[in-house]
């Protein structure tokens, strides 16, 4: 799910721990990611990795 930034984004941490990311979509309708502590830890990584390697994956300008 590609987050738009102009709806309003929740990110919490769930009573249970899980990491939550809640939005509501053009249609009015709530859309929620769920991630487990290991998810979250594996997407941190994956990020970070990203962030080094490269400069343009996360550009605005560049076309899906």
């Amino acid at each position: 799910m590609k987050l738009k930034p102009t709806f309003e984004t929740d990110v919490y941490i769930s009573d249970g721990g899980y990491f939550a990311i809640r939005q509501e979509n053009s249609m009015g309708e709530e859309d929620t990611i769920i991630l487990s502590p290991d998810q979250l830890r594996a997407v941190m990584a994956y990020a970070r990795a990203q962030l080094r390697t490269s400069k343009t994956w996360w550009n605005a300008e560049e076309a899906d």
